[in-house]
């Protein structure tokens, strides 16, 4: 089986290769600023989206719902991949 790295510039789109570092450097920044899911000595390190989207206030949320480039994420919301027994689902955003 090959590598799954093998060729992996000539499959992915550079914009998509820019998407991922510059979600994965933002994400980083978010947990050193203390944006994280717990506070426990050793826990996993996860980001906590909801407490900075709670940080940015409504009024960025309303910048984004008036920018024109940005409506696809309201009409069509990304779905939610949540623990379902032993598997993950997807699940409407609310």
């Amino acid at each position: 089986m090959a590598e799954y790295r093998d060729n992996i510039r000539e499959q992915v789109w550079e914009e998509a290769v820019v998407l991922f570092a510059t979600f994965s450097r933002f994400e980083h920044a978010m947990k050193r600023s203390g944006f994280l899911n717990s506070s426990v000595v050793n826990a996993k390190a996860e980001a906590n989206w909801d407490t900075f989207a709670q940080k940015l206030g409504t009024t960025f949320l309303d910048q984004c719902k008036s920018a024109p480039m940005l409506d696809e994420f309201f009409k069509d919301p990304p779905r939610l991949l949540k623990v379902s027994d032993t598997s993950v689902r997807t699940h409407k955003s609310t």
